[in-house]
């Protein structure tokens, strides 16, 4: 029981510190002029905001050669919506998501 108790005030932390980091992202995005806007809904022709994924590019962990080809592919997306689902279907391989 112990243990459990343990387990579950673990897991609460977790989920306060992550809601923290959540509530300090948007508020940073909010100083910044930003919106947060989640990933899943930004990756779709109807949620796209070009300047927001290339952020998202940018502030990922790709190497600098992906980067700056995802990055070049959804500013042709972005002027040719016959390119964005594909360019926005690499993006989200590529992040995992």
């Amino acid at each position: 029981a112990a243990d459990q108790a343990a387990a579950d005030q673990a897991a609460a932390d977790q989920a306060a510190a992550d809601q923290a980091a959540a509530d300090a992202a948007a508020a940073d995005a909010a100083a910044t002029g930003q919106v947060a806007v989640d990933p899943a809904t930004l990756l779709t022709p109807e949620g796209f905001n070009a300047d927001q994924v290339i952020a998202l590019i940018e502030g990922s962990n790709l190497s600098a050669q992906q980067k700056s080809t995802l990055s070049g592919a959804v500013r042709v997306g972005a002027n040719n919506p016959a390119l964005l689902g594909a360019a926005l279907d690499n993006v989200k391989l590529a992040l995992g998501l």
